[in-house]
């Protein structure tokens, strides 16, 4: 099954097996008087690695949106053939 999360505006689609995630994390960034709230979704990776997949949103409400609701899909143990498919928003954000 799919669910849809919303991304930043502007990404191409991803699809992350919700099996494959080790963790998520969040955290924001200002720099010259702006503020990026990223998103951070870490993966399994060939021989033991990881690899992570960084989605910087404009908005902290809509990060933390898509982080709990990563966080509870995470938690219920029968979501494992879940697939999220990260879909970047419509229209420009601000």
């Amino acid at each position: 099954m799919n669910i849809k999360i919303p991304a930043p505006y502007g990404l191409t689609t991803s699809l992350i097996s919700l099996s494959d995630i080790v963790r998520i994390e969040n955290c924001s960034l200002t720099f010259f008087k702006a503020t990026a709230y990223n998103l951070y979704i870490i993966e399994k990776a060939e021989k033991g690695e990881e690899v992570f997949s960084l989605f910087s949103y404009h908005q902290k409400q809509d990060m933390l949106f898509a982080y709990n609701t990563i966080i509870q899909l995470l938690k219920d143990k029968k979501n494992k053939s879940i697939t999220l498919e990260m879909e970047p928003m419509k229209g420009a954000l601000t």
